[in-house]
């Protein structure tokens, strides 16, 4: 559980540097993203892939009671879990893509530019969408309604 928190734990935070970062000018807002790009790529995706692998192995174990009949707490689990996937696969990668070009277009010492702003706000939706997810998907494993 600990590496769960730690490595999609990470998803929480982002939304307060970006807004640190925005106000900050084009600057901090062109290194926040570089550095949520690296983070997501180097600590999230892997720590996801890792949940998910570890996840199937277990549900596969034999000594798992729902191995051959999964109770719906563990499918609507998993169902959340691949949803978040392919949307932060697709919608994250696309506007973290977006606005790094924005960014780069601005001049870097100026405030965060007009064409961004949409961009930041997709990204703070997209970021609060996965940690509701992640939260949900703790509250199933945990509570096993």
């Amino acid at each position: 559980m600990v590496f769960v928190i730690v490595t999609l734990g990470a998803i929480f935070v982002l939304p307060w540097m970006q807004a640190a970062a925005e106000r900050r000018g084009t600057a901090a807002t062109l290194f926040y993203i570089e550095f949520i790009t690296r983070v997501l790529r180097l600590l999230v995706l892997p720590g996801a892939v890792i949940v998910f692998i570890f996840g199937g192995l277990l549900m596969s174990n034999d000594h798992f009671t729902g191995h051959n009949d999964p109770p719906g707490w563990l499918i609507a689990s998993i169902i959340v879990f691949l949803a978040v996937g392919v949307v932060a696969a697709v919608a994250l990668r696309a506007t973290l893509r977006d606005a790094h070009a924005a960014l780069l277009r601005a001049p870097i010492d100026g405030p965060v530019p007009a064409e961004y702003r949409p961009l930041g706000q997709r990204l703070q939706g997209i970021l609060g969408i996965t940690g509701i997810a992640i939260i949900v998907i703790a509250f199933l494993m945990v509570q096993q309604p």
